[in-house]
């Protein structure tokens, strides 16, 4: 009971991980962008990261597949 309790604990704790992870890539890249010119490119780039895991792959490299 406790190693499935504790099993559920680790995949929440990475999955904030991943999603924190991926929001200090938009803000930076964002930013990067001058705001402006920067916040379509981030957050399609965002989504992109996004629907890999969604599909099921994640163990995608982020920053890469983010840049």
């Amino acid at each position: 009971m406790i190693h499935t309790l504790a099993n559920g604990f680790y995949r929440f704790c990475e999955w904030v991980m991943r999603l924190a992870y991926l929001n200090l890539l938009w803000i930076g890249f964002t930013l990067a962008g001058a705001v402006i010119f920067g916040l379509a490119p981030a957050t399609a780039a965002m989504f992109a990261v996004t629907r890999q895991w969604a599909l099921g792959k994640t163990d995608i490299p982020v920053f890469q597949t983010f840049y």
